[in-house]
């Protein structure tokens, strides 16, 4: 930490306390010219600027491994300023057109509290993450070429209905729907419309379908081409009310099907009905409650603390998650022909169906790794399925959460202290606000107990 300049040897031996900091004038020197020696000393809080600047950089080249991926982020920012202009002009007419042209109708398909209308407690903080989180990722797409239908128990509570009917009354392409009837194939399987939309029920079923919102025309037109389907390619694609897909997405998975499904740029023999899956890669969640396996002396703050809740990104090869799962139908294919109508369970796509691959583009499943992440998951107590759920309980959650049981997963740790730049990266790519969930993640904690309850209650029910 010492600067010599034109010091003998014989100098530096009657010197031995180099080490430490100090500064020795010229004007206290013996020699005859003062300039020949200098010691000067750094102030000490430029040694520390220099070792944190040190410390910086190489935390930057030691956590690059867990970074977004920000492909065509800058360009997708861009044209979703313009394309909100045009959604907010458009008429039901350009839609119809734009799927008629491209012979490819997208139907995405969405689930809310069918069976579970009493369920108060859990509806509204239900609702409060379709607000926060599913809505402004679909209002966000780069492309509104696509219809989302938002199926919901026909006797849901009176305020929930209303919220969302007020969310997405300006949106034509929107179909809120009163039904617990889940039907696949738009048409290709079943020609019914009124089956479809559920307006038609046996005896021994429930109150029949009401449509609550949308344009019933514009749907009703799209199920035509799709049934027509010698001459149309059709995608479904899951989403889960508390999950958001990449703003992005929408537009990749139908140049996808372009791609592989209308133009049959693989070349491959189509006399035989073909499909394809696609599934995301990699997914971020957010959790409430603290879910790293960080020790309490390592947390830089308490779970009170942080207002807008945890993010944890992550890829698992050995699932295919609800968000983004899409079914890809080719000409002339029907729900029936792809895996004899059979509906596997995530865990079972990837291991029963093959992978895509340069040799296997048909009737295989495609894992979606250019958009990473590809979907993020609110995984809370409101969560039908309970895995990886932080309960508050340290006892219950050291032993039975996967994720606080992974303490030597450095990459893992290493994201705790990545949550500025996670933020960041959802705000841009999923349009979703730290202000927003704030106030979603206040509502869940504070109302936990509650919520757990009717979730609880709510695993009896049909279809859970």
């Amino acid at each position: 930490m010492t600067s010599f300049r034109h010091q003998d040897g014989a100098k530096r031996r009657r010197n031995p306390k180099r080490h430490e900091t100090l500064v020795v004038s010229p004007k206290k020197q013996h020699d005859p010219n003062p300039d020949s020696l200098t010691l000067q000393r750094l102030p000490f809080f430029v040694w520390v600027l220099f070792v944190f600047v040190y410390c910086c950089v190489m935390m930057c080249i030691q956590y690059r491994s867990c970074r977004f991926r920000f492909a065509r982020d800058d360009i997708a920012i861009a044209r979703q300023q313009s394309n909100t202009l045009q959604q907010q002009q458009q008429s039901s007419t350009p839609l119809v057109a734009n799927m008629n042209q491209d012979r490819i109708v997208h139907v995405i398909q969405t689930r809310f509290m069918q069976h579970q209308p009493h369920l108060t407690e859990l509806g509204f903080a239900r609702l409060a993450l379709f607000e926060t989180f599913c809505l402004p990722s679909m209002l966000s797409q780069t492309s509104n070429n696509f219809l989302w239908i938002i199926r919901v128990d026909p006797k849901l509570n009176d305020e929930i209905l209303g919220r969302m009917k007020e969310r997405i009354s300006h949106r034509e392409n929107i179909i809120l729907l009163g039904s617990n009837h889940n039907p696949e194939g738009m048409g290709r399987d079943n020609t019914d419309f009124d089956h479809f939309l559920g307006l038609k029920r046996n005896n021994n079923e429930n109150k029949p379908g009401i449509v609550f919102s949308g344009n019933v025309a514009l749907l009703k037109e799209a199920f035509e081409v799709s049934a027509a389907s010698n001459s149309s390619v059709l995608l479904e694609t899951r989403l889960d009310a508390d999950d958001a897909l990449h703003q992005m997405y929408v537009e990749f998975i139908q140049n996808q099907a372009q791609h592989y499904l209308t133009n049959n740029d693989v070349g491959e023999d189509t006399s035989d009905q073909i499909w394809r899956l696609w599934c995301i890669h990699s997914t971020v969640e957010w959790h409430p409650l603290n879910p790293y396996p960080v020790p309490t002396d390592e947390a830089s703050t308490d779970d009170k603390e942080k207002e807008e809740g945890y993010l944890l990104m992550y890829a698992d090869k050995s699932i295919c998650t609800t968000p983004g799962l899409t079914f890809g139908y080719g000409k002339g294919t029907t729900r029936s022909s792809i895996l004899q109508g059979r509906r596997l369970k995530h865990n079972e796509i990837a291991a029963t169906i093959v992978h895509c691959n340069g040799d296997q583009k048909m009737k295989c499943v495609s894992r979606i790794s250019e958009l990473s992440p590809g979907a993020l998951r609110a995984r809370s107590i409101t969560s039908a399925g309970m895995v990886n759920i932080v309960t508050g309980d340290d006892r219950l959650d050291q032993s039975s959460n996967g994720f606080k049981q992974k303490k030597d997963n450095k990459q893992l740790i290493q994201q705790f202290s990545q949550q500025d730049f996670l933020w960041d990266g959802l705000e841009r790519l999923f349009s979703v606000t730290k202000t927003s969930v704030r106030d979603v993640r206040s509502l869940i904690v504070s109302r936990m107990n509650y919520i757990a309850a009717d979730n609880l209650k709510g695993l009896c029910t049909p279809g859970h």
